[in-house]
C-alpha cells in the first residue's frame, strides 16, 4: 500500500496540493524501517546468545584463558551486538546508510560460521597439530545409506587421525 500511495502522490501531483500527503507516508515508512531494524537486532542478540552457549559447551574453548577467548572472538568477528540508535528519522537514515537491512541479515547468518572458526582456533591453540575434518552432509533414505555414510566418515576421520589430532566440523 505504501508504494501505491507514493505512486499516487507522484502521478496525481499531490505535492502541489494544500494537504501534506508526504509526511504521514514518510512517518509510516520510517516506523516500518525502525521496527525491522529493531527486530533484526533482537534476532542478532538471540543468535549471539546461542553462539555463546555453543562456545561455553565446547571443552577446548573452556580450556583457554579468558584473554585468549576474547582475542579469538575479535579475530573471527564474533562481537556483542550493539543496540541500534534509531529513535529519530535522521538517526535511522544514518544507521541504514552505514548498515543496510541486508547487511544486518548477513551478519546474523554468519554467526554459526564464526562459532565454528572460533572453536577451530581454540583447538589449534591448545593442540597446534590439530587438523579439521569436515563431515559430509547427506540425505539418507535407508539404513544402507546410513551405514555407507558412516563408513565413509569413519574412514575419513581415521585417515586424518594418522596425521595427528582431529577436530570434527
Amino acid at each position: 500500500p505504501h508504494i501505491e500511495q507514493m505512486d499516487a502522490v507522484r502521478d496525481q501531483r499531490l505535492l502541489l496540493d494544500a494537504t501534506d500527503h508526504v509526511s504521514p507516508l514518510r512517518k509510516e515508512l520510517a516506523d516500518l524501517l525502525r521496527s525491522e531494524v529493531n527486530r533484526l537486532h533482537k534476532e542478532n542478540e538471540t543468535a549471539y546468545a546461542k553462539a555463546t552457549q555453543a562456545l561455553t559447551a565446547n571443552d577446548a574453548w573452556m580450556q583457554l584463558l579468558e584473554q585468549d577467548r576474547n582475542s579469538i572472538l575479535g579475530q573471527v568477528g564474533l562481537v556483542t551486538p550493539v543496540p541500534p540508535s534509531v529513535k529519530t528519522d535522521e538517526a535511522l537514515a544514518a544507521y541504514l546508510d552505514a548498515r543496510s537491512l541486508t547487511a544486518m541479515r548477513a551478519e546474523i547468518d554468519a554467526i554459526p560460521g564464526r562459532v565454528s572458526q572460533a572453536i577451530q582456533r581454540a583447538a589449534k591453540q591448545l593442540e597446534p597439530k590439530v587438523q579439521t575434518v569436515n563431515i559430509d552432509r547427506a540425505t539418507l533414505r535407508s539404513e544402507a545409506d546410513v551405514e555407507k555414510w558412516i563408513e565413509k566418515q569413519k574412514k575419513r576421520v581415521l585417515d586424518a587421525l594418522k596425521q595427528g589430532p582431529v577436530l570434527i566440523d
